[in-house]
């Protein structure tokens, strides 16, 4: 005859194989479990508790357990009438339901309440237990609280599965806050389920859009549900500062009663008066703008030491020169960003390194005369291959420090003794186009405005 241990193996691994020695194994191991930490510790299987009132009005609590086909299941149980007495009890399950979702099982259906799961256990192995109860919970005189399961198919399998009290109408009653300087007046509404009565009347010492000085105020509200069961609860109305600072960032809110009041979002600490604007979407800086980023088209003719000659229409090549180009920015504010992108090829010519020892090597990426990063550039002979392939796509990203708000920027590319053809990419850009420039505000370059920088 197998043991408990045995038999508990045998239902958590429901037609899976193991080997005479694995299940000794797993039995001793479970043994030792349960010494230390008791079997209900290590076996319990309820994971999920439920409840309904059935056509006749009784009450039918529903436990999910994993204990596979259990028929039988004990339930500390205490039961509190309405003069205040109770009676606390070992109730054995009424009935049980196999392989039955939880919005399919007898009596309830849909109309289940589920009042506490386990996670990542409940509505797994989809095995009940009930227990019905006299009528009485819908007029509360007769409150079912379940203290307990007491063996191992009923043990809760997490914290918290147990004790729960059904009630047959719940309030939920959280205070009031209300950010003001001086009395105002004040709505609001408790939270209210009955699982008996869907219409339950509610009564308000205050009623809801009254007056309320500064300071605190106790509410009482009393549910009552057509079956005469009546319970209340109690909430405060505060009218005053709550936070003049929320966020922190130095600036009170707009409806502050103290402080700067000049916050257009206490609650974000990115934005105040003067703050940069950053790419969040935000009005960072209170003045009723969001920034938009700004794309500068860079033609041809905003290049500088162009000195040699166009190869194609889409391609200009010089000869040993740093060059670079120009641009008016339109905005004042100090972006967030600025990228630069362009297409180029070089000639590393080995006859030039040979014969006169200049250099070869990476580009240098300068804005304004100050370095922002080197780049290596792909090789390319003649000017009539100017649409060699792979093309050298260049998006560098420039420090936005360095960046001329509101006036004029240059960027150049310094070349290190060679030919350098720049490319005007009609994959990347629009026709006559050589450059472009991104300076991001805010939102991103693909909702950008465009300006022809020419």
């Amino acid at each position: 005859m197998e043991n408990f241990y045995e038999h508990f193996i045998k239902k958590a691994f429901r037609g899976k194989f193991l080997t005479p020695m694995a299940k000794r194994g797993l039995s001793t191991l479970l043994f030792v479990f349960g010494l230390f930490f008791g079997v209900q510790g290590v076996l319990a299987h309820g994971v999920q508790i439920g409840y309904c009132v059935l056509g006749n009005g009784n009450l039918r609590v529903y436990v999910e357990h994993w204990h596979g086909s259990s028929t039988s299941g004990p339930l500390s149980v205490t039961t509190t009438y309405s003069d205040g007495s109770s009676t606390t009890q070992i109730i054995n399950a009424t009935g049980y339901a196999w392989n039955t979702t939880v919005d399919n099982l007898p009596g309830c259906g849909a109309d289940i309440n589920i009042i506490e799961q386990c996670p990542d256990l409940a509505n797994t192995y989809n095995d009940w237990l009930y227990w019905d109860f006299p009528a009485g919970a819908c007029d509360g005189s007769e409150i079912i609280t379940v203290n307990a399961g007491t063996n191992q198919t009923t043990a809760q399998a997490c914290n918290d599965l147990y004790p729960q009290t059904i009630n047959p109408t719940e309030l939920t009653c959280p205070d009031v806050l209300v950010q003001s300087c001086v009395g105002t007046t004040v709505d609001y509404a408790v939270g209210v389920t009955d699982f008996c009565d869907p219409n339950v009347m509610l009564d308000y010492s205050i009623p809801s859009g009254s007056y309320f000085n500064t300071g605190t105020t106790e509410v009482m509200v009393t549910a009552t549900n057509s079956f005469g069961y009546m319970t209340n609860c109690k909430f405060d109305v505060f009218v005053g500062e709550l936070d003049a600072d929320a966020d922190g960032d130095g600036h009170t809110a707009l409806d502050a009663c103290t402080g700067t009041q000049d916050d257009c979002d206490d609650n974000n600490p990115n934005v105040y008066p003067g703050a940069p604007e950053i790419c969040d979407g935000e009005d960072n800086d209170c003045d009723g703008q969001t920034e938009t980023a700004t794309v500068y088209n860079i033609p041809i003719s905003d290049f500088y030491n162009m000195y040699y000659y166009e190869c194609t229409p889409n391609s200009w090549w010089n000869y040993f020169y740093d060059f670079g180009f120009s641009w008016n920015s339109i905005g004042s504010a100090t972006p967030a960003s600025v990228t630069v992108e362009f297409v180029i090829t070089y000639d590393e010519n080995p006859y030039y390194q040979y014969y006169y020892g200049y250099p070869m090597g990476d580009r240098t990426a300068n804005l304004n005369g100050v370095y922002q990063s080197s780049f290596p550039s792909i090789e390319n002979y003649e000017c009539e291959e100017t649409m060699y392939y792979p093309i050298n796509h260049q998006v560098i990203s420039l420090d936005p420090a360095d960046y001329n708000p509101g006036g004029y920027n240059y960027f150049d590319i310094g070349n290190v003794y060679g030919y350098m053809t720049i490319y005007s990419d009609p994959n990347l850009f629009q026709e006559g186009v050589f450059a472009r420039v991104c300076v991001e505000y805010c939102n991103t370059a693909d909702e950008a405005p465009i300006v022809d920088a020419g």
